[in-house]
């Protein structure tokens, strides 16, 4: 895991040596992995995403200022919303960013 709190930008994440549970579970058996939600262990590169973590398909956000009902990011923490913005990627390569200005 991570020791420190990642701030929107940051180029930090989770290493390339931290085996995550999707790895493990492809690794022993034929287990079927996807992650829906809120991911907040870096996304800078792809290897620190949910996909590049073993994950076959992710769909949620990367950024700590998204509501995860309304997928609105705010400019500051419930002021103004300024977009609607989540994340659609699956391991054979598609990648759809849904991005709305508000």
């Amino acid at each position: 895991g991570l020791n420190f709190v990642l701030v929107p930008g940051t180029p930090a994440g989770l290493s390339s040596e931290t085996v995550t549970l999707p790895e493990i579970l492809k690794e022993h058996g034929n287990y079927s992995t996807k992650m829906v939600g809120k991911w907040h262990l870096g996304h800078a590169q792809h290897q620190m995403t949910p996909v590049g973590k073993g994950f076959e398909s992710f769909t949620g956000i990367y950024t700590w200022d998204t509501d995860s009902y309304t997928k609105q990011t705010y400019e500051e923490p419930w002021k103004r919303a300024l977009m609607i913005d989540w994340i659609s990627e699956s391991d054979n390569g598609t990648f759809t960013h849904y991005a709305e200005p508000r």
